[in-house]
Formats: structure tokens, sequence, C-alpha cells
């Protein structure tokens, strides 16, 4: 659908560049989303998308949204906190207080009661 839509808004040239480039069947692969299926965005990722996950994650929850002018202060948001606040998580994940297993245990503590 997209694809369709896009040949009828885009201009010749552009379309022609599309193809040629980027629609042939090396390319295709590294940019479309059918070939991202059933795998976690971690493996065999070719994109800067976790690090502007990461950006976003930096800049809303340690720097307060804030623009950041000095270099001090930033050392000190990611050597003080950023680590302090990853490292605590990363030990509440291993007791089991937090993490993406918590949910499958309590899935499997249940179907054992019932």
């Amino acid at each position: 659908m997209a694809w369709l839509e896009i040949q009828q808004l885009a201009p010749t040239d552009f379309l022609d560049y599309l193809v040629e480039y980027w629609m042939t069947d090396e390319f295709r692969p590294m940019w479309s989303g059918v070939y991202r299926k059933d795998r976690l965005i971690y493996e065999q990722s070719d994109t800067n998308m976790i690090l502007e996950a990461w950006h976003h994650v930096l800049k809303g929850k340690f720097l307060e949204s804030r623009r950041n002018r000095r270099l001090d202060h930033l050392l000190y948001i990611l050597l003080c906190k950023v680590v302090e606040y990853y490292a605590l998580k990363d030990r509440r994940e291993y007791i089991g207080f937090e993490g993406p297993d918590l949910e499958v245990r309590k899935r499997k503590a249940i179907l054992e009661r019932s």
C-alpha cells in the first residue's frame, strides 16, 4: 500500500532512483521491514534506532529534557546517576524484582497452581 502511494505522489526521477539503487534484491533486505521478522531488535541491527532510543532515555530521564551545555555536568550525570541507575536495575533483575523474566515466572506459577 505504501509503495503504491509513493509511486503516485513521488516525481518520476525519484522513483527511478529508488528502483535502480534501493529496490534491488541485494539491498531490499537491508531496509525492508518484511525481512526483519522473528528476531529481537538487538539482533542484526543495522540502524541507529537503539542509539536514538538511548539518547531519548538520557535526555528525558536523566537530563530532565533540558539542554545540556556543560561537559562536566554531562559527565557527572553519566558517571554518578546513569551508572548507579543501571547497576541497581541489574541487581533488581538478578534478584527477580523486575525484568522480562518476571512476567514469564508469574505465568508459570499461576499455571502450576491451577
